[in-house]
């Protein structure tokens, strides 16, 4: 789903993953094209998950 780049911190989300997240991160107002950090996609996914609760 995405790709972490050991010991450099960068992520990118890749087909399948992008698919399947990009609505949900969407609707909490996040651009999966905007995340290029591990740091910002923990914070990104956690606001996902609040907000689907």
């Amino acid at each position: 789903m995405f790709s972490s780049r050991s010991g450099y911190g960068s992520v990118a989300f890749y087909g399948t993953g992008r698919r399947a997240l990009a609505p949900r991160f969407a609707r909490a107002g996040i651009d999966l094209r905007q995340i290029t950090t591990l740091d910002q996609a923990k914070v990104a996914a956690a606001q996902v998950t609040h907000q689907e609760m």
